[in-house]
């Protein structure tokens, strides 16, 4: 039984490439009583088991009509596959798969099939009906959680609103609170979100410090306070509207090119901080490259002396005017790459 085994395994390896004709099948009698007649894709995804001519070249054994598919109908077989003449007991091999087989129902190379490994082609291949990497949630119905944004005054307007609605865009819930609020109410969400608009002073920063929920950081003043940068290794630039993206990370960077970038539609001002070795920098002053303005922790990655219990970004994102201001400074490129943070920060 193994060395039949064998030799289909090669016959279907040789057939990979495009369809063979019945000539180069072994004669019928070598498919002894068509062997459980399980040829069709080994049943693995059940689109013509059997050993019958099936769709997919691979699929269903190719064009192994002479019953040699029979023998590979041993190691099991779906039932929904047509009977070769030959390959008589086939539908009697146990359905180990069947239509819905570890490559779908569009079997092992299926109709669009390219590979003979298994599941590694067909319409649906290994992803199955989902086909997400799960990594994506912003199509998700259930939406991608929620997040905690603690800033000033409230409703949120100005860049604070601009924020919103890329959170919103990223299939993310947002609950507002203002400074008085505490790390309790962090408790299930996927991000936190410290705004420009709050007043630091009145905010208690150390008691957020080891927070295992992802922080988004858009107040310098709150960046040693939390261990992402030493006491004097923050500040503020202005007058501004492009920074210099060093970083390529392509989630973090959200796709926008490395060089100078615009990001606000007029003058304004960015915050920043001198990270720790293990942090990752996606984007400076322009020409100052000693004063990033956009970097982030990996959970795990060594702070200022704190390990980071989950991931901490340090965003551009800078409006010193008292709140509340309703100037939108962002333009395209600056909520792409606010995107671009937000999504890196929960993923």
């Amino acid at each position: 039984m193994a060395r039949r085994l064998r030799v289909v395994a090669a016959t279907l390896v040789l057939c990979a490439g495009s369809a063979c004709s019945s000539s180069d099948a072994p004669p019928a009698s070598s498919a002894a009583a068509g062997s459980s007649g399980v040829g069709a894709a080994s049943g693995i995804a059940g689109s013509g088991a059997n050993g019958g001519s099936s769709a997919g070249s691979l699929a269903g054994g190719g064009a192994f009509e002479s019953g040699v598919s029979g023998v590979a109908g041993e190691v099991g077989s779906a039932s929904a596959g047509q009977s070769p003449s030959n390959g008589g007991a086939g539908n009697t091999g146990p359905a180990s798969a069947g239509a819905a087989g570890s490559a779908a129902s569009a079997g092992i190379a299926g109709a669009a099939g390219g590979a003979a490994s298994p599941g590694s082609a067909g319409a649906t291949a290994n992803a199955g009906a989902g086909g997400a990497s799960g990594s994506d949630c912003a199509a998700s119905a259930t939406g991608c959680g929620a997040v905690l944004y603690i800033g000033g005054a409230m409703p949120r307007v100005g860049v604070d609103l601009q924020l919103h609605q890329v959170l919103t865009k990223l299939n993310l819930q947002v609950e507002d609170a203002r400074e008085t609020a505490l790390p309790a109410q962090a408790t299930g969400k996927r991000l936190v979100v410290f705004s420009y608009s709050m007043s630091s002073g009145d905010f208690k920063a150390e008691d957020w410090a080891g927070l295992t929920v992802p922080i988004i950081v858009l107040e310098h003043y709150l960046l040693p306070r939390l261990n992402m940068t030493t006491a004097q290794g923050h500040g503020f630039e202005e007058p501004v509207t492009d920074l210099e993206l060093t970083g390529d990370d392509p989630m973090f960077a959200a796709g926008v090119a490395k060089g100078k970038v615009t990001v606000y539609s007029q003058t304004g001002e960015f915050f920043w901080g001198v990270p720790a070795a293990g942090a990752l920098t996606i984007a400076t002053v322009v020409g100052k490259p000693t004063e990033p303005v956009t970097f982030g922790y990996s959970a795990g990655s060594m702070m200022v002396g704190r390990v980071a219990p989950a991931k901490r970004v340090q965003v551009f994102v800078a409006v010193h005017a008292p709140p509340p201001n309703p100037t939108q400074l962002l333009n395209e490129n600056g909520l792409q790459l606010f995107g671009g943070a937000v999504t890196w920060a929960i993923h």
